[in-house]
């Protein structure tokens, strides 16, 4: 048997006006597209926000691996052990300089509290006393 053609289909178009909500739904992948963007900004803005608070909050960590290696002589094997008079001179200062910013964090202490009405203890009371060694001799 010869298959026959198929019969014709009858299409129905109605042009009329788009509802609102068909203009809305077509423009549904740009809105979630603008919210992406959108909040991809607000976490590159809060990820720098943070990098640059870590960065002012950790700055006094390198401080001391930074003064070690300042105050430290350059040692060889050879001169394993040995210490020179530069080198306690250098030692000293730096016992000077910490002690010396202990007094002042003290003070500013002891003028923190006052104005803030609080009680400050004896001891940051007897350090901020102190007076700071001026000699690395």
């Amino acid at each position: 048997m010869i298959p026959l053609p198929p019969a014709p289909i009858d299409v129905n178009i109605h042009t009329g006006p788009v509802e609102w909500w068909q203009t809305v739904a077509g423009l549904a992948p740009l809105a979630a597209l603008a919210a992406a963007v959108i909040a991809a900004w607000i976490a590159w803005k809060s990820l720098r926000q943070k990098t640059a608070s870590d960065n002012r909050a950790e700055w006094w960590q390198a401080i001391p691996d930074k003064r070690s290696t300042m105050t430290e002589p350059m040692r060889t094997p050879a001169h394993h052990g040995e210490r020179n008079g530069a080198t306690d001179r250098i030692d000293r200062g730096a016992a000077a300089r910490d002690r010396g910013v202990q007094i002042a964090a003290a003070q500013l202490r002891l003028v923190t509290d006052r104005r803030l009405g609080k009680e400050t203890p004896d001891w940051v009371r007897q350090l901020a006393a102190e007076k700071p060694r001026r000699d690395v001799s």
